[in-house]
């Protein structure tokens, strides 16, 4: 299993190797970088992209209707993780979008998967020294299988086996704070005038819904209860789990932006924030969903959380750090800035992939909110006594942060070299002071501990098979050791290191698919449904 793991790393790393250096190839003369000074007759062009599917979309190709020639613009991650913002620089002129490409699950090695827009999508125009903004397109695959069946992976290995759907929307880019970040020598120029307002299409209910559907949860469900849960989703959507019921309800936040974060008030009110710095209050009483105007579209909402006493602390990660706000319960729309934990925003890659993207995180044990910071650092803020300590992580772990309620602080440490040190999954008990590092776990899910003792995980056999059955394992010695349980059934086959969650008393076993789809277990890890 290990050879398996060893060589799946090498193959990653030169097929992006290869693409990065493609793109590199074919950038110019669209791409644009922090040095880049606008030429005479240079527009920009913005499209937010809202990504449905398991493809990994990295660039966006137009044709100029004046000379024929055919230009990608690259795509770039923003405050933002279930969405990309594709910009690039063109000579002013009229334009037609052609395609989006990329490489999704099932796609053979080396083989790109190109998605066609020519046909569904109209031209726009740029004008010299003027953002042209194309505002949000929803691109939603349309499997040839029911929907409520778990799509085949084969179904998307290339373009003709598979249909999709496409559906405007009016949110804009952030194009003002995008350039100012990023692009400062293009800022003054770009922004002398308004952009012109452009659009890949008409809104389109049907393929909103099926990108709901499709899109995975993006936040760490918040357990209310030992059955009721809630996580946030794409397209401004909370998503609410009764494991009583096996019901699955939507609360929509009146956004395109996923959800990042959700937190159930003591006064029964659901405070929710995610990409773009967005952060909104609903009411269910009133039926209302107030924003609140607080963080700029460069911002992420990491965590929300109401400590014990009844403040409410939000967590965002941004370009410069990480922020900390704290409001009191009765104002819960009045927040004040407690804490800037400095942070390095790490290396991007240019082809974006949400799925592995490292970023700050963080969680909440009943002692202490705990933030993790780049590039290997250990926040904690005692909730009593609002004191802070800071400890050095020995790997960088972006991905799997979790934090038991008695304080188990865990997850994916990521090597510093990928191809010859395996991830491992590190653990502290103290809120880093000391760390440990659990044995290695072959090919399996992502670890899920309710106390520093109790965890589960979902696995192959550790021995050589050539059988994919996966079994649940459970540890009761903080994943020291793990005892093979039942075989896992009902369960899509994913990769390594997919989420897994447990309710605070373990009753209910989560698991949301790279499908976007929901699984949940009551019996212990046996049928999932």
């Amino acid at each position: 299993m290990r050879f398996i793991e060893y060589w799946s790393r090498v193959a990653r790393a030169v097929a992006a190797g290869v693409l990065v250096a493609a793109l590199a190839a074919c950038a110019h003369p669209t791409a644009l970088n922090v040095d880049t000074e606008p030429e005479p007759n240079d527009g920009l062009v913005t499209l937010r992209l809202v990504n449905a599917s398991a493809m990994r979309v990295h660039s966006f190709m137009v044709r100029s209707l004046d000379t024929d020639e055919k230009l990608p613009l690259r795509a770039e991650s923003f405050g933002q993780t279930q969405t990309l913002t594709f910009i690039g620089r063109l000579p002013a002129g009229r334009y037609q979008p052609i395609s989006f490409m990329g490489a999704g699950a099932g796609v053979k090695a080396g083989e790109a998967l190109t998605v066609p827009l020519d046909k569904a999508t109209p031209p726009f125009e740029v004008q010299a020294r003027r953002v042209t903004d194309l505002r949000t397109l929803v691109f939603v695959p349309l499997m040839e299988t029911e929907r409520s069946v778990e799509p085949s992976r084969a179904n998307i290995s290339s373009e003709s086996r598979f249909s999709f759907g496409l559906s405007g929307d009016r949110t804009p880019v952030a194009v003002e704070a995008l350039l100012k970040a990023r692009l400062p020598k293009m800022a003054a120029t770009m922004l002398a005038q308004p952009p012109l307002v452009g659009s890949m299409g008409a809104p389109d209910a049907a393929v909103r819904r099926e990108a709901v559907q499709r899109t995975p949860a993006t936040a760490n469900p918040r357990f209310v209860n030992d059955h009721l849960s809630m996580a946030g989703g794409p397209l401004g959507v909370v998503q609410i789990y009764n494991a009583k019921t096996d019901r699955l309800e939507q609360v929509h936040m009146n956004t395109a932006h996923a959800i990042e974060a959700v937190e159930l008030l003591a006064d029964g009110r659901l405070l929710a924030g995610g990409e773009a710095g967005f952060l909104a209050l609903n009411d269910p009483k009133r039926g209302t969903v107030t924003p609140i105007q607080l963080l700029s579209p460069s911002d992420m909402v990491l965590a929300l959380r109401q400590a014990p006493d009844g403040r409410l602390y939000l967590v965002v990660d941004r370009d410069s750090g990480v922020a900390v706000y704290r409001a009191e319960p009765r104002s819960p729309t009045d927040w004040t800035l407690l804490r800037e934990l400095p942070a390095e925003r790490p290396d991007k890659s240019p082809v974006p992939d949400r799925a592995q993207k490292l970023r700050a995180a963080a969680a909440a044990s009943n002692e202490r909110l705990v933030i993790f910071a780049y590039p290997k650092q250990l926040h904690s803020m005692d909730w009593r006594t609002g004191q802070w300590e800071t400890a050095a992580s020995p790997r960088s772990m972006g991905r799997g942060f979790k934090v038991t309620p008695d304080g188990l602080v865990y997850g994916l440490g990521i090597a510093d070299n990928t191809l010859t040190t395996p991830d491992r999954v590190i653990t502290t008990t103290d809120y880093g002071r000391t760390w440990n590092q659990l044995p290695p776990q072959g090919f399996a899910s992502q670890h899920h501990f309710i106390s520093r003792q109790k965890g589960w995980m979902v696995a192959l056999p550790p021995e050589f098979s050539l059988s994919m059955d996966r079994y649940l394992h459970t540890s009761q010695d903080g994943g020291q050791t793990w005892v093979k349980g039942p075989l896992v059934k009902g369960l899509p086959f994913d990769a390594g290191g997919d989420p897994l969650w447990a309710d605070p008393a373990g009753k209910v076993l989560l698991r949301y698919t790279s499908w976007g789809m929901l699984r949940a277990s009551t019996d212990g890890g046996v049928n999932w449904k």
